[in-house]
């Protein structure tokens, strides 16, 4: 090979080179003031589909009373909260309901002709006013947004008696049910 040919050679291998190393370089370029750039964030949330507990509830004593004063309405707030669990990380909400046994005493049963509870609640619960405890009924919803423990921040019981109760202490219970709410 001759000298010229060598640098004819050198020469189309160094413009090859260069543009080659031209095309595969980055661009670079300054960033104007005020620009930005946005990064990404990211959490991943689990939850347990069997997690919807009912953790507490209110109970009522009407302490004692003469048998012609039960005749008209009594009322007393309840001792705890209605407090839900609710871990199930979805939007489909609850309900709770209430159902109240027969009062008795050595016997007898009282002859109670209205019970009925009125909880209060902050959103995304949703109290009652008036709930009829007689038969089962909603006494407190927990909308879409009701994940998390939440609780009544209040309730009250109302009870009134026939006139044919008997003197003596009656007991009963009040049996409270979490249903799935059936939201979504």
């Amino acid at each position: 090979m001759t000298k010229n040919t060598q640098k004819i050679t050198a020469i189309i291998v160094s413009v090859a080179l260069t543009g080659a190393f031209a095309i595969s370089a980055p661009l670079i370029a300054n960033a104007a003031e005020g620009d930005t750039v946005n990064g990404t964030t990211s959490l991943t949330l689990t939850g347990d589909s069997s997690a919807l507990t009912l953790d507490s509830v209110p109970s009522f004593n009407w302490g004692s009373k003469d048998t012609t004063a039960v005749q008209t309405q009594q009322s007393i707030s309840g001792t705890g909260n209605l407090q839900v669990t609710d871990g199930r990380g979805g939007s489909s909400g609850y309900t709770v309901t209430a159902l109240a046994s027969s009062m008795t005493s050595s016997g007898n049963t009282l002859p109670v002709t209205a019970m009925t509870i009125s909880t209060t609640a902050a959103s995304p619960l949703t109290g009652v006013t008036g709930a009829n405890i007689l038969s089962s009924n909603t006494v407190l919803t927990g909308g879409a947004d009701a994940n998390g423990t939440l609780a009544t921040t209040a309730s009250t019981g109302y009870i009134t008696v026939g006139n044919a109760a008997k003197t003596g202490t009656y007991s009963g219970t009040i049996t409270y049910t979490i249903n799935d709410g059936g939201l979504e």
